[in-house]
Formats: structure tokens, C-alpha cells, sequence
């Protein structure tokens, strides 16, 4: 199964979420094909609701532990409650080379 695949997976079972968007952007850095290196994850859930950035963000990184420490080398986040307004979602960084 794909590293996507999986980060998907991880976060429907547990953030159940109302909106969710995960993308491998890995092919605009200096990486091999294939390297599922560069995630980027747009998610909306209730389980956000109420928190801080830097809460919804640790949430994420904790269920994304295995992920990380696995050969995940970014990960880029847009994290809101279904309280929230949907933030304009923004393009990836572009590999600055190396």
C-alpha cells in the first residue's frame, strides 16, 4: 500500500473527517521516483474543533508518528474544525534544490 494510501487511511479512521485531501507533491523535489517523501494533507473534522493550530497540528503528528519515522520528510498542513470558515487552500513549496 502507498504512503498516501495509508496517511489517508490513518486519518479517516481516526479523525473521521468531514473533508479530506492528501497529496503527494514529492515529485516537485530533488527526490527519487516513487519516494512518497513530500505529503501535504488538507483535512476538515469536528474532532479540530476548539483547538489551536499548534494542537490540531500535534494531533496530526501523533497519529503520523510511524509515517514520519518511516522516510516522510515533509509534511504540509491545512488543519480546521468544522466550525471554522474552509481556509483557500495553498500550493505546495517548491524544492529549492539539494
Amino acid at each position: 500500500m502507498s504512503r498516501k494510501k495509508r496517511i489517508e487511511e490513518i486519518l479517516t479512521e481516526k479523525f473521521i473527517p468531514k473533508e479530506l485531501t492528501v497529496t503527494d507533491f514529492s515529485h516537485q523535489h530533488s527526490v527519487p521516483d516513487g519516494s512518497e517523501s513530500h505529503i501535504e494533507v488538507y483535512i476538515i473534522s469536528s474532532e479540530f474543533n476548539g483547538l489551536s493550530l499548534v494542537q490540531k497540528h500535534r494531533k496530526i503528528y501523533q497519529v503520523l508518528n510511524q509515517e514520519m519515522s518511516s522516510g516522510l520528510h515533509a509534511l504540509k498542513l491545512q488543519v480546521m474544525g468544522t466550525e471554522e470558515k474552509p481556509e483557500e487552500r495553498t500550493a505546495p513549496p517548491k524544492c529549492k534544490g539539494g
